[in-house]
């Protein structure tokens, strides 16, 4: 007698925890903390809102089902760029994606096309996406995403070869090396080149050139950067040029390219930013708009395209720079390896980097910037308690490197956005205000400056919520991959919290977590929140979350509550909640 079995085809996703059984032997607890977080805040969301459901877990792995192929490969993309940029996560999955006739048993799947699935997700890179043939045939020219032939392959319990094809959410900053087309010891150098009128109509060029010429004067404002001048990009207008010929003439290390398509009411324009050295690109956007006031478009689109190009290149660099010896770099590149160690967010780090920064600081060149992240780097010992030197000694040393910043050069926005940073976190909100304000008026496209304001206006009262989210909203916006993001979006946890919005308070918290599922500030503005609004096992389960995340003195935890928050029935409200969540102190 036969058995009659149910089967279907289905879009399969296998994804694996690389190096599981080491990372268990040399951290259980953190790793298995680290896991639970991932799954609940990046790969539940993102698999959920692309229409795919869980059908087995095996302790280190996962089974996915999808609607299309289409969409399990997007949400597999998806979830290894986030994961990619998590910059305190340690752990890094392997994922496969296969089409193929299942079995259905229930809720649960069976067969060789589960089982191709598991062995594709084998052959991916750390990090990265495999398909086999028969998913890359459903997504090509689907999916403007590069991918790499990797053959035929023979795996493991399957009797016929496949085709592998693979993507790697690390491959563009792998294939940035150092390159020589900008002289030794000069910052980073960039051309805006000539953007193209894609609309048929001559009378559009001046938008075009208009945008540029409004993007690069907005780009010259940094004074971290080397913009060739407008007139020199210019020479290229018209001419069909290699890049490689481009960079260089110009002796340049990246090119902003682009185009502008105006089709009745609509406009559409994009941009994309090149390494130099590999060809690589680093960051790509498109902005589409209607045409109803054209100079507010054409500043919303300079804004943002100038405040994301620095912070690419500020990523693509300390990348760049990380990959060689400190006694090798020059001055720029070594206030970039100090930069690359503060932003890995460890209190080892944060010695390391305060290290270059003292060492840069009798540089002339680099003076004003070597002070400014120096203060930066203090900044994070008083957030999160990276230092054993007292609070008071902190404080009055970082005052010390801000106020040396600002007198080697006044007009220098990173050491006034640093410097309001530090104040607020020092407790002096209205002289932050005042340095935020002051960081925005000098560069408006300044990330560090609407971060700054937002995060003083987050802690100085309900009546200032809109103002501090309006600001975080702004700093997100023009640094989307950021160090900082996360703390942008929790930033507007508070604000929420302080103003009793707690469902919108809790919705920020756990948005901060799907960028950094570790943050343990997250976890107790989840627990605050939870636990005013009436739910004690969530309170409970995120406090507890939030010591596992982070160990903190809670006495010093207490002092920095009632420090950054301005009022004291704010401070009050928080730290009641917490004691509500479980906090013994």
């Amino acid at each position: 007698m036969s058995i009659s079995l149910s089967r279907r085809l289905a879009a399969i996703v296998s994804a694996d925890v690389v190096g599981y059984s080491s990372l268990i032997e040399n951290n259980e607890a953190g790793t298995l903390a680290a896991l639970h977080t991932l799954q609940s805040n990046v790969f539940a969301p993102v698999i959920a809102d692309h229409g795919g459901r869980l059908f087995k877990t095996m302790g280190d792995g996962m089974l996915y089902e999808f609607p299309s192929v289409v969409a399990a490969v997007e949400a597999s993309i998806a979830v290894q760029t986030l994961i990619l940029d998590l910059h305190s996560n340690p752990i890094r999955f392997r994922i496969g994606v296969h089409l193929g006739d299942v079995v259905v048993e229930g809720d649960d799947l069976l067969g060789d096309g589960v089982n191709i699935a598991a062995r594709i997700e084998a052959e991916a890179e750390p990090g990265g996406v495999a398909l086999s043939d028969d998913a890359y045939r459903q997504i090509r020219n689907k999916i403007e995403t590069p991918w790499r032939d990797g053959g035929k392959q023979t795996l493991k319990n399957i009797s016929f070869p496949v085709q592998v094809w693979h993507w790697s959410a690390g491959q563009v900053e792998q294939a940035m090396v150092p390159i020589n087309v900008a002289e030794e010891g000069v910052k980073p150098s960039l051309a805006v080149l000539p953007f193209e009128n894609m609309s048929g109509d001559s009378e559009q060029e001046f938008f075009a050139d208009g945008l540029v010429e409004d993007v690069t004067t907005a780009l010259s404002r940094y004074s971290e950067l080397f913009v060739t001048s407008r007139s020199s990009a210019f020479s290229y207008k018209g001419k069909r040029v290699d890049i490689s010929t481009i960079v260089r003439e110009l002796g340049v290390r990246y090119v902003l390219e682009g185009s502008v398509r105006r089709a009745g009411q609509r406009l559409r324009v994009t941009a994309q930013l090149i390494e130099a050295g590999s060809d690589t690109h680093v960051w790509a956007e498109q902005y589409d708009r209607t045409i109803e006031d054209l100079f507010d478009i054409q500043d919303e689109i300079t804004v943002n395209v100038a405040g994301v190009v620095v912070t690419e290149i500020e990523r693509a660099e300390t990348t760049r720079v990380s990959r060689n010896r400190i006694g090798n770099l020059n001055a720029w590149e070594r206030l970039m390896k100090g930069l690359w160690h503060m932003e890995r967010g460890t209190a080892e780090d944060n010695v390391k980097s305060q290290d270059i920064f003292r060492h840069e600081i009798a540089n002339p060149d680099t003076g004003a910037s070597a002070h400014a992240w120096l203060l930066a780097g203090m900044s994070m010992d008083l957030m999160y308690g990276f230092s054993r030197r007292d609070q008071t000694d902190i404080v009055t040393d970082g005052l010390a490197a801000g106020r040396a910043a600002i007198a080697i050069d006044g007009n220098n926005e990173l050491a006034r956005g640093w410097l309001s940073v530090f104040l607020f976190i020092a407790g002096q909100h209205d002289s932050a205000r005042d340095e935020a304000k002051a960081a925005i008026r000098l560069n408006p496209n300044l990330a560090l400056g609407h971060r700054a304001l937002g995060f003083v206006m987050a802690h100085s009262g309900p009546e200032h919520l809109d103002e501090a989210c309006e600001s975080l909203d702004q700093a997100i916006k023009l640094g989307p991959r950021d160090f900082w993001t996360p703390m942008c979006h929790a930033n507007k946890a508070m604000a929420h919290l302080i103003a009793k919005q707690y469902d919108a308070s809790i919705s920020c918290s756990k948005k901060a977590l799907t960028f950094n599922p570790e943050l343990s500030t997250a976890f107790r503005l989840l627990a605050a929140a939870y636990a005013r609004n009436g739910q004690s096992d969530e309170a409970s389960m995120y406090w507890n979350r939030s010591v596992v995340a982070g160990q903190i003195n809670l006495e010093a935890f207490k002092t920095s509550i009632f420090r950054i928050l301005k009022r004291p029935e704010d401070a009050e409200h928080y730290y009641g909640g917490l004691r509500l969540a479980g906090m013994d102190v």
